[in-house]
């Protein structure tokens, strides 16, 4: 999740100093691959890139290619077939399609460019989207500066496509994305116009919000930073709510649950309880499950949960459906996780799963399953 972060300030940096580069950014995939669309790869003048749009199988390449494209100024859409026979051959990644559009970006870019939106959104930890747009390529290539718009989820569209029908189309699909928790970016089709738009959407690192600085929520928010969280730990003890114990920790706050205010916790936020201490975890789940929070994670046994909540009704403080249907109890994956790193693991596995709208089972199954429903339909037409 840091990753499009440090790209944004590589291409600063180079910019400062002077210095172009080239961009180049997975537009489309199909198939199987290690990366999906909206990765992106920052090669400078040198060589040197900073991201990764592949495991490892066509960054040499897009680098070639990308040095070419600072010389010539001219962007490029290259797309990369990789079929069993070419991965077991050289011993790539996945197979499946992937396309890829490197597109120069001398320091001046900055000045005229919509680029330079996205990567001050980036910086400002800000939502946005990039559109830009393709239209079928023609003998010469494609355009040295495609049209584009930027679409910020707070404030007016800019840019232009060049019709108003396709900057309508392209700032409905944007808030569209915009307004959910996990959106991706994607290829789509004009409609009946033979062109494409492509949707580079951003989104800031979600929040993990950790109520307890005990032993075991060390590995939790030392993982929790590493995947691109941005984490806070709120605990009132200040021998153990410390930047030594948490130094990956954005913000320490040495407060009760009970001082928190519901606007620190927004559609992006996930919580994880485990302070060890019935007050404070009822505390703390009575303000997670009243915010907007889209995942509530109590540690400890379905028991305890109940009695913490047995006791919140006691005192007439009730849970919708909804509010009750993002509490996670007992929490994490189903790992058999036995030490405070395993149990990491396991909780963070399964806030991911949540945060990309999955189900956190095996992949394998899905597999499984998708070969049995396809084997059962072929044979009842049959």
């Amino acid at each position: 999740m840091y990753e499009q972060m440090e790209i944004a300030r590589a291409i600063e940096e180079a910019s400062m100093a002077g210095l172009g580069g080239a961009l180049a950014t997975v537009i489309r995939v199909t198939g199987s691959a290690y990366r999906h669309p909206g990765a992106k790869m920052y090669i400078d003048s040198q060589g040197k890139s900073r991201g990764m749009i592949s495991g490892g199988c066509l960054e040499a390449d897009v680098t070639e290619i990308a040095l070419n494209v600072m010389e010539t100024a001219k962007p490029v859409r290259k797309e990369y077939v990789m079929d069993e026979d070419l991965v077991w051959g050289l011993g790539l990644g996945c197979p499946g399609t992937v396309e890829v559009y490197i597109e120069p970006m001398p320091p001046a870019v900055f000045q005229n460019d919509l680029l330079q939106e996205w990567r001050r959104t980036v910086l400002e930890g800000k939502s946005g989207v990039l559109c830009t747009l393709f239209l079928p390529e023609s003998d010469e290539g494609l355009e040295s500066k495609p049209a584009r718009m930027f679409i910020p989820q707070w404030g007016n569209p800019l840019g232009d496509l060049g019709l108003p029908g396709w900057n309508k189309f392209a700032t409905q699909l944007a808030q569209q994305q915009l307004n959910l928790s996990h959106a991706k970016s994607t290829m789509l089709a004009l409609p009946d116009e033979g062109g494409e738009i492509f949707l580079d959407v951003y989104q800031p690192a979600p929040q993990l919000l950790v109520f307890g600085a005990g032993h075991d929520a060390l590995p939790l928010v030392e993982m929790g930073a590493t995947l691109g969280f941005s984490v806070t730990v709120v605990d009132p003890r200040p021998g153990f709510n410390t930047a030594e114990r948490f130094p990956k920790a954005e913000q320490r706050l040495l407060i009760s649950p009970q001082e928190m205010v519901d606007a620190s916790i927004g559609g992006c936020t996930y919580v994880v309880i485990m302070n060890h201490h019935l007050e404070r975890d009822k505390d703390a789940l009575r303000f997670a499950l009243q915010s907007k929070a889209p995942y509530v994670g109590m540690l400890g046994p379905r028991k305890r949960c109940e009695r913490i909540m047995n006791s919140l009704m006691q005192e007439g403080i009730t849970f919708t459906k909804d509010e009750l249907s993002r509490l996670y109890n007992p929490i994490g994956l189903n790992l058999g996780a036995d030490s405070p790193e395993e149990i990491a693991v396991s909780i963070l596995a399964e806030l991911v799963a949540v945060h990309r709208g999955q189900d956190g089972g095996f992949l394998r199954d899905r597999q499984a399953n998708r070969e049995r429903a396809s084997h059962l339909s072929l044979t009842q037409t049959s």
